[in-house]
Formats: structure tokens, C-alpha cells, sequence
């Protein structure tokens, strides 16, 4: 158009029932950064063009709940296409794609740099561990481990545990990616958390069907004395240290020494993953078959379980709002189940995969 003159935004937060001019702008430029929002409630924009002597309709409204979060999400849709996505806090826009990856299994966010750690599988023996800048850029090194599985990262330094069951160790890297040393002696780990308190690193044995504190500089380890008939996953809670431990059909809470606290009295099919929310130190559990969401309390308490899913791959939590978000891998989709049990749909993604939330814990 020869005769448009600019493009004017306009803003209406979600408790107003009419838009207002946020800004007239030239009409080359492309972006605009709305820094004058309140995190946590959501924004409809809408722009119109003007000319000397007109104006548009206004376009099609565009919402956007702001917040201090951003969502990383491993997109899987067939084997070896395997893309990483950067989504905003909402979880509804995409920011970034990197392309790139094979199968992505896990993801761990840095909140202090904004990147993401990856682990890449490309076969039954050789995985890569790969580190992504916040604007979707691989980094070097990348890291090949045989075996790689699971990681976890030490936020206060950086660095990144990985557990490794082809070579049956725990390797930790620095924040670079630099090997810092190795803790052999495992059958088969396969899931690492990290105690964000002191930087040890507790490991899931799946073969030794053992649970194992590893200190943070590698030198000692803890077994713990709790029996388990499979290890499956754990997840620490780092405002207490207690450890939460899924064996497929059955989770328990070891206190931060590795003893028995209790055990969740409901029985699983097949609890894949579990969640701790280091703030209010509740849990959220995924099975598998039928595939559910249940949300616990710290002493065990189901809060709430939501159907609907299918083959979810992986949970996570937000912080900010207590929320998760579920990797419904068989749905092609991404769910937000608020903290009271609210459950919806943000994002429609071809086999979804891990997911990693960038909490602004600072």
C-alpha cells in the first residue's frame, strides 16, 4: 500500500472489555516489545492500518499471558527429524526451531544463561549431548556418550549430570561441556536428579534396583537402605532434599539421607515420570495405561487425577504458577493443567517429546 503511513497497536488486558492505542508505528517495522505488562494475566493485541485518509478494520486478535518462563519442547514426529522448540511462557507461541536432532530424550534449561542441555539419541549405542543457546544456536562441543539417557543440571554451577547405561556410569560436565570426571560402579543408570541445596546428584539403578546419592565432587556415594522392586524414576525436592521414587507400580519418599518416609498408598500400572515442585513440595505423577495426571501433596494426599491422555512422554513444572505442563505425545499436543486442576490445550506438536521449563528461580 503507497498511501499507508503506519500501523496502529492496540492492547486490552483480559479484564478490560475495550482495546487502547499501545502504539502508532512506522510502517517497515516488523516487531514491537511491550515491556508495560503484568506477568500472569493475559493480553488480546490487535493492529489496524492507516493511511492519509483512512483506517482498517482491526486485524484478528492475538493473546498472550506474559511471564517470567520460557518452555523448551522436544518435537519427535519420525525417527531421525527430531526438532527443538522455544515456546513462550504460555506456551501458545512459538519463539525458536532448531532443527538438527534425531530423537530428542531429554531436555534440562539453565535459568541463569537461557540455554537448554539436550540429549540426542542416534543409536542403541551413541547418544549426543548438545547445548543450545537462547536463540536456538547449537553450541560446541557436543558430547558423545554411548549410552546417555537422563541428565540433570546443577544450577548454581552449571554443570550437567548424565547417566550413561551402556558404559554403567554417571558422567558430570562443566557448564562448558568439559568432562569433569566420571563415577563408575553402576548396573544401569538410567535417571539423575540433582539436590540444587549442595549439588549432589542422586542416580536411579535400573538393573541394581538401587537409588544412590552421588556427592557433588564424585568422591562418595550413599546407597539408600529402602528396598525397591524396580527403579523406574525419581525426582529430588531441593527444598527439603527428600527424594520421591517411582518403581513402575508403586512410588515412595526417601527423606534426604535415603530412608523410607512413606510410600503413596495408591497403586500405579505404570508411573513413568514424577515431578517435584521444590516450592510447595507437592508432586505430579504420569502413568501410563490408563495414561493419567495426578497431582499429590507433600505427605502423599492425591489432589487431583485427570484422564485423557495419551502415552504422555514427559512432565514439568512451572514454578511461577505452580502449573504443568504434559508432553501428551500420542494426542500431538501440549497441556497446561493449572495448580487447581484446569487442564488445556497450548500447543498442537507432531509427537512431543521432553520438555524443559526455564524457571526464573533468581
Amino acid at each position: 500500500m503507497k498511501d499507508l503511513t503506519s500501523v496502529r497497536l492496540e492492547r486490552k488486558p483480559d479484564s478490560e472489555s475495550h482495546f487502547a492505542e499501545l502504539a502508532l508505528l512506522p510502517p517497515d517495522v516488523s516487531g514491537f516489545e511491550d515491556l508495560n505488562v503484568v506477568f500472569g494475566i493475559e493480553y488480546a493485541y490487535q493492529i489496524t492500518a492507516v493511511g492519509d485518509d483512512f483506517e482498517s478494520a482491526p486485524s484478528d486478535q492475538v493473546t498472550i499471558e506474559p511471564g517470567p518462563t520460557f518452555n523448551w519442547i522436544g518435537e519427535n514426529p519420525t525417527a531421525g527429524s527430531g526438532r527443538l522448540l522455544k515456546v513462550t511462557h504460555d506456551a501458545k507461541h512459538l519463539v525458536r526451531s532448531t532443527s538438527g536432532f534425531l530423537t530428542i530424550l531429554d531436555l534440562e534449561s539453565n535459568p541463569k544463561t537461557g540455554e537448554v542441555w539436550a540429549v540426542d539419541f542416534v543409536t542403541a549405542v551413541l547418544a549426543q549431548i548438545i547445548r543450545v543457546s537462547p536463540t536456538g544456536r547449537i553450541q560446541t562441543p557436543i558430547i558423545d556418550l554411548a549410552g546417555a539417557r537422563d541428565c540433570a543440571l546443577d544450577v548454581d554451577s552449571g554443570a550437567l549430570w548424565v547417566a550413561d547405561v551402556v558404559d554403567s556410569v554417571v558422567v558430570k560436565l562443566n557448564a562448558e561441556g568439559d568432562e569433569l570426571f566420571r563415577v563408575s560402579g553402576f548396573g544401569s543408570p538410567t535417571v539423575v536428579g540433582i539436590d540444587q541445596r549442595n549439588g549432589d546428584c542422586w542416580v536411579g539403578d535400573e538393573s541394581r534396583k538401587q537409588v544412590i546419592k552421588v556427592s557433588s565432587d564424585g568422591v562418595q556415594q550413599l546407597i539408600s537402605s529402602q528396598p525397591f522392586d524396580a527403579v523406574q524414576w525419581l525426582t529430588v525436592n531441593s527444598g527439603d532434599g527428600s527424594v520421591w521414587v517411582s518403581s513402575g507400580t508403586r512410588i515412595v519418599k526417601l527423606t534426604e539421607f535415603g530412608d523410607f518416609e512413606l510410600a503413596i498408598a495408591d497403586t500405579f500400572t505404570f508411573a513413568r515420570r514424577i515431578a517435584a515442585n521444590d516450592s510447595t513440595g507437592e508432586i505430579w505423577v504420569m502413568n501410563w495405561d490408563p495414561s493419567t495426571i495426578t497431582k499429590y501433596t507433600a505427605d502423599g494426599q492425591k489432589v487431583f487425577e485427570l484422564g485423557g491422555f495419551a502415552r504422555p512422554e514427559d512432565i514439568a513444572i512451572n514454578l511461577f504458577d505452580n502449573s504443568c505442563l504434559v508432553s501428551d505425545t500420542e494426542n500431538d499436543r501440549i497441556v497446561k493443567v493449572s495448580a487447581a486442576g484446569e487442564a488445556t490445550v497450548v500447543q498442537e506438536i507432531s509427537f512431543p517429546s521432553a520438555i524443559a521449563i526455564q524457571n526464573d528461580i533468581q
